[in-house]
This record gives C-alpha cells, structure tokens and sequence, in this order.
C-alpha cells in the first residue's frame, strides 16, 4: 500500500487489532525479511517499509520467487517482466 504521506516508501497494512507478531511474520513470509518499523497510525497497522531492507542485506536475502521479486520492487508483473526475472533467477542460479 502507498504510504499515507507522512511514512517514507511503501508499507504493508493490516486491521488495527492485529497482533504485531503475526503482522511481522506475515510480512517476513512475503518479503523475506523482517520489517523495520510497525506503526500503529491512522486506523492501520504499517508494517515495512518494503523494499529497503532487501537492498541494504544484499542479494543473499532476495526472495526466491518471480512474484515475491516483483511484489518486493513494487512493480506490475507483466508477461515481459515475468520472463524477464524467470531469466534472471536462471543465471544468478
């Protein structure tokens, strides 16, 4: 989700009265890192940011799928980009 203007980047939200524990771990499993920050603002649960953890660990902690790369970078995952990362995990494998 695009943040609400005040937060930096992209964040993952959920329900208020989730518990931050499942929020994180959630988070984790769709990234494949943990989150930096858990807010409580505006109604939501901001879990994140996205993306910027991935980059500053290094591509040992990239996620291992054509989905989870694209949801990390935040971009449509087109045909052309799916083959295009398809090709790029065969390489770097």
């Amino acid at each position: 989700m695009q943040n609400n203007g005040r937060l930096p980047g992209y964040w993952l939200c959920f329900s208020p009265d989730t518990p931050q524990e499942k929020a994180a771990a959630r988070f984790r499993e769709k990234y494949g890192y943990p989150p930096r920050e858990i807010i409580l603002q505006r109604g939501l649960l901001w879990v994140g940011p996205v993306g910027e953890e991935r980059l500053a660990q290094g591509p040992e902690t990239r996620p291992a799928s054509v989905i989870r790369r694209a949801e990390a970078a935040q971009r449509p995952l087109s045909p052309a980009r799916a083959l295009q990362l398809a090709l790029q995990m065969e390489v770097e494998q």
